[in-house]
């Protein structure tokens, strides 16, 4: 099961999967919807919003809207931490 993912609309910046759960990514240039694999198709575990600003930062809101997982950042390393909730 991977657990490390490189975002394409974020570069530099990764996804750490901590759960026991096959996540896949939907990426947008607003958001991230992180997702479960059920039968046939999948189930939004999280949706976490971003604001590039033009000082090259990124500011994340709307973040652990699901009590499925937690999401947490670390600004420092780029990295964003799920875990089970």
């Amino acid at each position: 099961m991977k657990t490390l993912f490189d975002l394409k609309t974020l570069p530099g910046w990764t996804i750490d999967n901590h759960t026991k759960i096959a996540i896949r990514l939907v990426e947008n240039e607003n958001y991230i919807a992180i997702t479960k694999p059920i039968y046939k198709s999948h189930s939004v575990m999280d949706i976490i919003e971003f604001i590039k600003q033009n000082d090259g930062n990124v500011e994340f809101n709307n973040r652990n809207n699901n009590n499925q997982i937690a999401v947490t950042i670390d600004y420092n390393e780029k990295k964003i931490y799920i875990k089970s909730a």
